[in-house]
């Protein structure tokens, strides 16, 4: 039995240090997390910590009391991070059910030139799905950071959508965000928050673009799911579990 739990702190203490070193790739070859990464490798330090306290018995060292808050604590922390994670996986395959007033795709940052990628085009196919099963919803897409001869997410996802044959004259633009609480505060300047809204985005950012626009005071959210590239979707759910906790502190979503 003491071999087995031995073997198992060593798989638990090895995992972390695996998923850092995915998060580090991903971050060299997709730019997912920024300076959220820096928080995303905590995680994976306090759990291999913790993995070799249990491989160690280090807390058995420490008197009963202190080893119980630190487990206390640990169990407390990793169970919200759980259950974060959970919450942001029952949205992933997330689709409206009901009309909507507006339809809001929200942008994602542009690569060198302004050229979008892989997770701008997957939204944008998605935005142009919905709108055509849905032509009296009408549809805006929502994103800033043009600097100079770089267009806006939002030009760039207009001028998509009209390569795929919509009517760029019937699709609003939002361009002067730059992050998923602009974006929506923004397009409440104008449309008003008395309206049913669906929300298109990447399936990792569903849960927290909800959250927000519910906190903005839309009268109805819904959300309608894109799907995201397969090898960055671990790294755009941990990215989005930290995401969540900063908009925790800041009062954004609840």
């Amino acid at each position: 039995m003491e071999k087995k739990n031995h073997i198992f702190a060593n798989i638990l203490i090895v995992l972390p240090l695996l998923f850092a070193a995915y998060l580090i790739i991903a971050e060299i070859l997709w730019s997912i997390a920024g300076a959220v990464l820096y928080a995303e490798l905590g995680i994976c330090a306090l759990a291999a910590v913790a993995a070799v306290c249990l491989r160690t018995g280090a807390l058995r060292k420490l008197p009963d009391w202190l080893a119980w808050i630190i487990r206390i604590i640990l169990c407390a922390i990793f169970g919200f991070i759980l259950a974060l994670i959970l919450v942001i996986c029952c949205g992933l395959h997330e689709k409206a059910a009901q009309p909507a007033d507006y339809a809001v795709t929200l942008g994602y940052r542009l690569g060198p030139g302004g050229k979008p990628d892989e997770t701008l085009g997957m939204r944008v196919d998605t935005a142009y799905e919905y709108i055509t099963s849905h032509p009296d919803t009408v549809l805006i897409v929502s994103g800033g950071n043009g600097i100079g001869d770089i267009p806006s997410e939002a030009a760039v996802m207009k001028e998509m959508l009209a390569a795929k044959g919509l009517d760029s004259e019937w699709i609003l633009s939002e361009d002067r965000s730059s992050n998923t609480v602009e974006n929506l505060r923004n397009i409440s300047g104008f449309t008003g928050t008395d309206i049913n809204i669906v929300i298109i985005t990447s399936d990792y950012h569903i849960c927290r673009a909800k959250a927000i626009a519910n906190k903005t005071g839309f009268a109805s959210v819904q959300g309608e799911a894109a799907p995201s590239p397969a090898p960055q979707l671990p790294a755009s759910i941990l990215k989005e579990c930290v995401c969540m906790i900063i908009e925790l502190f800041r009062g954004t979503i609840i």
